[in-house]
């Protein structure tokens, strides 16, 4: 049973993964910031062809809203 502790202790030492070199954090950084982005822009782009797909629902909603003042 010490072994197995001992094994999972070591396992987050700091000679294990925390510390990347620049060069991979780098890499890794940029991985995530691409996919952050193009998520954004999928939601984005969803959101204008939604407005544009129910542009004249919204214009006629917005409308009687409007005329019920």
């Amino acid at each position: 049973m010490r072994s197995i502790v001992a094994k999972f202790q070591n396992s987050f030492s700091s000679s294990s993964c925390i510390f990347r070199s620049p060069k991979k954090e780098a890499k890794i950084a940029s991985k995530v910031l691409i996919i952050t982005l193009l998520i954004i822009t999928i939601f984005v782009v969803m959101f204008a062809l939604g407005i544009y797909v129910f542009y004249d629902a919204i214009a006629e909603h917005i409308n009687n809203i409007a005329g019920s003042f």
